[in-house]
């Protein structure tokens, strides 16, 4: 038996070697579902065409409820609009009748706004509006291009200028006139300040003018100029921008004196003669005006009661006129110490220079004298 078995294991056929491996049967492709390609379609069951249009219901409602809340939020908010236009419009009614209100009562001017609990209020005017123009007017008409006008609402000084012209009206009796002008004033203070504030007042004057210790205003705005108070930096686009005040004026009885003719030692208004003095009347005069001197011919007004003179607008200005020449800045440097001149570095020093002819109106002369007394100050 063994040996036939190792007969029948001799006879078996041996595989060649390298020969190749049977290949695997290819798998079967699987079917495709249903709605695929490759599959015909098949009829869409009841219940599914049903859940479909019930979710196509559903969208629908869904988007139309949407569109209803857009609807809503923009009808609210249209309302809501609305209601505040309305209240702005009421606002705005009420805020005229408080204003007129006001000025009926002759508590202050018809034209202001409506000041509430407060005592003063500093309000910019629109340079295209009728008051605003008419304050420019006068600037632009001398070289003075007005860049903001402020109107000055101070409750306490416009009773105290109010009064003033009530008391004076008793004092002086019938025939008299108030004789109220627009003059123009510059101070070396800050305007804003002094406007919002106690106003001005003759007893900080410094009592070097030709008519005593007073109150100067001009009838021209280019006089007052040549006192304006401009900038501390002596940057060359801000040595021509200025202020001025706009002041309303009780002159009354106003004395005019001769050309030339000074008092540099009066403090309060003058008496009248007698023969010129109305019965029953104060007896004084209520203001002075010096005569225009060339070369500007321009009136200069002295009032020695500050409780006539109400501060109406703050107008700030650039001066349109030309800036000095290179003939005038260099008279102005080579006439100065030889000190003052090398110690700044010479542009700075060329701007100070055109600062100070500005000031002394391009006179080289009265610029030096001034530039040296503040020096040695």
């Amino acid at each position: 038996m063994e040996e036939e078995a190792v007969e029948e294991e001799e006879e078996a056929p041996t595989e060649p070697e390298g020969a190749a491996e049977p290949e695997p049967e290819p798998e079967p492709e699987p079917e495709p579902e249903p709605g695929q390609p490759g599959q015909p379609e098949q009829p869409e069951q009841p219940e599914r065409a049903r859940a479909r249009r019930s979710s196509s219901r559903r969208e629908a409602r869904r988007q139309g409820a949407e569109a209803a809340a857009i609807r809503e939020v923009k009808q609210h908010r249209r309302l809501r609009l609305e209601r505040e236009q309305q209240r702005e419009a009421n606002a705005a009614a009420a805020t005229v009748d408080e204003a007129r209100s006001e000025g009926e009562a002759g508590d202050v001017p018809a034209g202001w706004a409506p000041l509430g609990e407060r005592l003063s209020l500093t309000l910019a005017v629109p340079l295209d509006a009728d008051e605003a123009i008419a304050v420019r007017q006068p600037f632009e008409q001398v070289g003075l291009r007005v860049v903001e006008v402020l109107r000055v609402q101070n409750r306490p000084l416009w009773r105290r200028f109010a009064t003033e012209r009530e008391l004076l009206a008793q004092l002086h009796g019938a025939g008299w006139e108030p004789n109220e002008r627009r003059l123009y004033h510059a101070t070396s203070q800050d305007a804003l300040t002094l406007a919002e504030g106690p106003g001005l007042d003759e007893r900080f004057s410094s009592g070097g003018g030709n008519l005593g210790r007073a109150i100067y205003c001009a009838s021209n705005p280019r006089k007052a100029h040549q006192y304006a108070r401009g900038s501390a930096v002596t940057r060359i686009r801000e040595l021509r921008r200025r202020q001025v005040l706009v002041v309303r004026c009780i002159l009354g009885d106003c004395l005019r004196l001769a050309r030339g003719e000074t008092r540099r030692d009066w403090v309060k208004e003058p008496p009248k003669p007698p023969g010129l003095a109305r019965r029953g009347s104060c007896g004084e005069y209520d203001s002075v005006a010096g005569e225009p001197q060339p070369p500007t011919y321009f009136e200069e007004f002295a009032i020695y009661n500050r409780y006539r003179v109400y501060p109406e607008f703050i107008v700030v200005y650039d001066d349109m006129t030309a800036l000095p020449s290179r003939q005038l800045i260099d008279e102005f440097m080579e006439g100065l110490p030889t000190e003052q001149g090398s110690r700044k570095a010479a542009t700075t020093f060329e701007e100070e220079a055109i600062d100070w002819l500005l000031a002394a109106q391009l006179d080289v002369v009265a610029a030096i004298e001034a530039f040296n007394k503040y020096n040695n100050a």
